[in-house]
């Protein structure tokens, strides 16, 4: 798709509001999910978007992250690149979602599909981070919620736009999913790039 269709598209499938952010989960293992920047049908047009983390040595001192933003084939919008900081795979999951929205939020869009692999991430924003705010940003274990900053980031992106997050099996040829990958992977070995 040329990056002017992609616009059109975006101008006519997309509505300008004012909502408060409205989340919602579902796993893409139940049903077909749809084409990247392709919206669904019907009166709430969701585009969608697939976002992945990765980190080569995660864990480790050596460690270096990345994020992919995959909007579709040769979408301009398409991203790769390396995590600046702390060098994890989670926090590289989390940083991909705020991308993408931040992406979506200056084309006007206020309906989209958030397709991950990352179950943490999902659960992250959807069902704990509430209950994290609830106990003072500890775990059920007690624990400090390591990606504290990283969610709450994530949740003021999210203001204002309607998001649609979508569990897809991890290399389980998923295309968007793959591409998504490829370009996290890629991503961990340029030079570091944003927060």
């Amino acid at each position: 798709m040329r990056s002017y269709e992609f616009a059109i598209l975006l101008e006519r499938n997309t509505r300008r509001t004012n909502k408060s952010s409205k989340a919602t989960y579902k796993s893409g293992e139940n049903g077909p999910v749809s084409s990247p920047a392709v919206p669904d049908h019907g009166p709430n047009k969701f585009l969608t978007v697939f976002i992945d983390g990765a980190s080569s040595g995660n864990g480790q001192e050596i460690a270096q992250a990345g994020i992919g933003v995959y909007w579709g084939p040769g979408n301009k919008l398409n991203t790769s690149l390396r995590l600046l900081g702390r060098q994890t795979n989670n926090r590289a999951e989390i940083l991909a979602a705020v991308h993408a929205l931040k992406q979506a939020k200056e084309l006007g869009i206020t309906n989209i599909r958030v397709c991950t692999d990352s179950q943490f991430l999902i659960n992250g924003i959807t069902k704990w981070i509430d209950k994290w705010k609830d106990n003072n940003w500890k775990t059920s274990t007690g624990k400090p919620v390591i990606n504290k900053d990283e969610f709450l980031e994530l949740e003021k992106v999210c203001q204002g736009i309607n998001v649609d997050w979508r569990y897809v099996k991890a290399h389980n040829k998923n295309h968007g999913n793959c591409e998504a990958d490829k370009l996290a992977v890629a991503g961990c070995n340029k030079s570091p790039g944003i927060p």
